[in-house]
This record gives structure tokens, C-alpha cells and sequence, in this order.
């Protein structure tokens, strides 16, 4: 097993540059000449040109489904899942290549991490919630459930009469699983910084103030779906003295791969990568009522990439240190269950922007795309305080100003800062409509329900 002085010493007596440029053309070579097998089928699993059109339906239906909630809300539809769902797959692939090159640059060994042990645990935990149909938690479960087994194994001598499930249980390389479990996250937090904040959805729901009061607030949810392909490493054993095709290989430096493989190729053969592909399902689902969607999507990628980051080291440092394999496994649950309960603590502890009309003009929620309020310049947060010199105290106010007037409006607005902005806003005859939604001045007919429980709160509360 390589260590880490082995790793410094190919490096430093190797030039730098050279290693460095040289592993960034094998992994594009490697990486994109997976991609366009797996288009057209090379390897063991579905080709993408069978296997997306699945995909894609599936990413569909979840924005169907957010444009159901938004007719329901407020009677009209405003996110376009054709448009998001073409949107999702594009994001997505370029995540896929990103998390391609970053998994072939560790060397996993994919067929040895247990995935097939991985999803089962991952469907059983959705059943009990969605939101924990995530391989943080289902490689976490799985993960200890074989440092366990392996202690009553090896350290209390029980025997498993060589059983092939069990042993394929024990074998599975649980840096690598990490590794993976990783880079899924570390791809997710880059997809929720460039596109967390895109296709969002206004709602109204019921929350208890800080006095114990119910209050109807305003907020958005944040809900993406892409579609990942990756091309991953199998290891194959074949019989020493065959010959590779020189020009079909590639030269990897000696320090590779940073995860050692779990399983030792028979007597005779030797062990050769080769690269499959296969895809995988990202989401992301928050909500924003105390900050605004672009900021909270940008500190959900900051702190979910800082997590993935650590979780992959923590990986890689219990491939040389076997006896730290607990840690990168227990962190790999609880780190992201404490992430999930800080953001929800952070945007439940603050006051939210987006309150019901109080009397002092009417604030805005939501700007349908292409509208006037969108060329206009209103925001999610500004409150609108005066239309032509007039005062608004009510949505019913703004809906007869809007009615009555000119088709030339002056609007006086505050923005989330508190300064005032002038705006002037041409109406058509036959369109007398600027295209926004507003906060009401009651309770609204149709609010979002949601109920965050984690698994924490529930030993709590017992």
C-alpha cells in the first residue's frame, strides 16, 4: 500500500508541472471518451440515449408538480418545466464531467463500494422521509453496519461459513464509498451555486411568531432536480501476461490511485481500470422567508461544499490510516444532518422578509417573467407605498389604483434596505397588469404546509 511519503517523493522528483498537466489530459481523454460511450451504450449498463429519456421524464414530473402548487397558490403557473427540465440536464451533465474527473483523479474502484447495499438502506429512509433519501445518511447506515459486522467477525472470531453476501459485505471499500458519497455532494454544491437559486417558487404558509402566535409569511421554495452522468472505474483482472493495447491505456503516476483497492486480483492476473458509466439523481429542496433565494442557495453551496470537501479527506486519509475509517463514516451522517438543522435554525431564528400587508403599502412577493414589474425593476421584498401620490394600505387599494388609472403609473417603493425608489410603469388597455404576486392582507385561501422532522429531534423528544 502506497503512503504518503511515496506520494512526496513522486512528486517532488517528478517535475510538478509535468505530473500535474499530464493527469489533467489523461482524465479529460478518460472522462470524455466515457461520456460518448456511455451515449452510445459501451460497458455494462444502459447507454444515455436509452436511459435519459427515462431520466428526463422523471425530472419533468417534478416540476410538473411545482407548477401544480403555483396554480393552485395563485392561479397561474410560473415556472415552465420544459424550459427547467432542459435547464436541470444541462447543468447536470456538466456536473457529471466535473465529478468524472474528480473520482477517476482519486482512482475509486466503484463496483467495490457497495452501492448495491447503498440503495436499498436509501429507499427504506425515504419511506420515513423524503428528505433523507440521500447517500450521507444510507452510506453512513451502511458504513457502520460493517465496522460492526467486522468486529464481532474478526475481533470475536465468529464465523459467516463463507457466505458470498456476506462477504461481499465486508469487502466493500468504505473510503471509496465515502469518496463517492463525497463527490456526489461536493458536485451538488457547485450545481446549487450556479443554479439553486433558478426556477423558484413563491408561497404563503403559516408559521408560529417568537411569541407563540401564528403568522402567514411569505417565502419561496428552492427546488432543482439534474440529471448526473458520471463515468466511473472497474477494476478487471486479467491474466499477466496478455498484452494491453498501448494505445487504448493510460499512464497513471505511481502515487495512483489514492484508494487502494479492497480486493487483490487472483494468482496469475493483474488488475486493469476500465471506464463505465452510470447515472445519478441530484435534488435540492429549502426554503428562503428570512434571506433572499440567491443568498441562501449561495451559503447552502458554501457550507455543503465545505462538508464534502472535508468528508472526501477524512476518505482519503482512512485509506492510509484504516483504523480512522470511522471517522469519514460517522461524519458522513451527522455532518449533514447538522448542516440540515443550522440552516433551518438560521432561517427560523430571523425575522422573515416577506411579513403580511400591514397597513403601510403592500409587499411584493413574486415578478412573473417578461412582465412590466419585472422591466419595471421590482424585487422579491420591495413594498410598494404609493401609486400616482396616492397611498396603499391594501391589495385591494393596489388592485383599484391599478384599474381606475391612467396607463401611465408613478410608483413610490421600498426596498429591503429601506431607501425609497421612484418607478414609472407604462399599462396597456387591454393588459392593465404589472405581473407580480403580492403578500395578502389576510389569510390567504391556499398555503404550503411543511413539516421538518430529523431524526435528532425525534431522540429529543423522546
Amino acid at each position: 500500500m502506497l503512503n504518503l511519503k511515496d506520494i512526496l517523493t513522486d512528486i517532488v522528483n517528478s517535475s510538478v508541472v509535468q505530473v500535474i498537466f499530464g493527469m489533467l489530459s489523461n482524465l479529460y481523454h478518460s472522462t470524455i471518451g466515457g461520456l460518448i460511450n456511455f451515449m452510445f451504450g459501451a460497458g455494462p449498463f444502459p447507454p444515455l440515449l436509452v436511459v435519459l429519456p427515462l431520466v428526463f421524464y422523471i425530472v419533468f414530473k417534478q416540476y410538473k408538480k411545482q407548477t401544480i402548487m403555483e396554480r393552485k397558490l395563485f392561479g397561474i403557473s410560473i415556472t415552465n418545466p420544459y424550459k427547467e427540465t432542459v435547464i436541470s440536464t444541462a447543468y447536470g451533465v456538466i456536473g457529471g464531467l466535473i465529478g468524472s474527473f474528480v473520482l477517476i483523479f482519486i482512482g475509486v474502484e466503484f463496483a467495490s463500494v457497495g452501492i448495491v447495499f447503498v440503495w436499498p438502506i436509501a429507499i427504506l429512509l425515504m419511506l420515513i422521509n423524503p428528505r433523507y433519501m440521500c447517500f450521507a445518511y444510507a452510506g453512513g447506515f451502511v458504513g457502520v453496519l460493517v465496522l460492526l459486522t467486522r468486529l464481532i467477525v474478526e475481533v470475536l472470531g465468529v464465523q459467516h461459513y463463507g457466505s458470498e453476501f456476506l462477504e461481499a459485505f465486508l469487502s466493500i471499500n468504505l473510503p471509496g464509498l465515502m469518496v463517492v458519497v463525497g463527490v456526489l455532494h461536493l458536485v451538488e454544491s457547485g450545481l446549487i451555486f450556479l443554479s439553486g437559486a433558478k426556477g423558484i417558487t413563491p408561497i404563503y404558509f403559516e408559521r408560529k411568531d417568537k411569541k407563540g402566535y401564528k403568522e402567514v409569511i411569505g417565502g419561496f421554495t428552492l427546488q432543482r432536480f439534474w440529471p448526473v452522468p458520471l463515468v466511473v472505474l472497474f477494476a478487471m483482472a486479467i491474466p499477466s501476461g496478455e498484452l494491453v493495447v498501448e494505445s487504448s491505456s493510460i499512464q497513471m503516476p505511481s502515487w495512483w490511485p489514492l484508494i487502494e483497492m479492497s480486493q487483490q486480483p487472483p494468482p496469475g492476473h493483474t488488475v486493469t481500470m476500465v471506464m463505465f458509466s452510470v447515472i445519478a439523481a441530484v435534488g435540492y429542496s429549502e426554503l428562503a422567508f428570512s434571506t433572499t433565494p440567491k443568498k441562501k442557495s449561495r451559503d447552502t453551496a458554501k457550507n455543503l461544499g465545505i462538508y464534502s470537501t472535508v468528508l472526501v479527506l477524512l476518505a482519503i486519509v482512512a485509506n492510509f490510516f484504516p483504523l480512522l475509517t470511522f471517522l469519514p463514516v460517522i461524519f458522513a451522517p451527522l455532518g449533514h444532518e447538522l448542516l440540515v438543522l443550522y440552516s433551518q435554525h438560521k432561517e427560523f431564528s430571523k425575522e422573515p422578509l416577506f411579513p403580511t400587508n400591514d397597513g403601510n403599502g403592500i409587499v411584493v412577493l413574486g415578478i412573473l417573467p417578461g412582465s412590466v414589474g419585472e422591466k419595471l425593476g421590482l424585487e422579491p421584498g420591495f413594498r410598494i407605498k404609493r401609486i400616482n401620490g396616492q397611498n396603499i394600505e391594501s391589495y385591494f387599494d393596489y388592485q383599484h389604483l391599478i384599474a381606475e388609472n391612467p396607463t401611465y403609473l408613478k410608483m413610490e417603493v421600498e426596498d429591503l434596505h429601506g431607501r425609497l425608489k421612484f418607478l414609472k410603469a407604462p399599462l396597456f388597455q387591454r393588459r392593465r397588469q404589472l405581473g407580480i404576486i403580492t403578500m395578502p392582507d389576510g389569510t390567504p385561501k391556499y398555503m404550503a404546509s411543511f413539516k421538518f422532522n430529523s431524526p435528532l429531534e425525534k431522540i429529543i423528544n423522546k
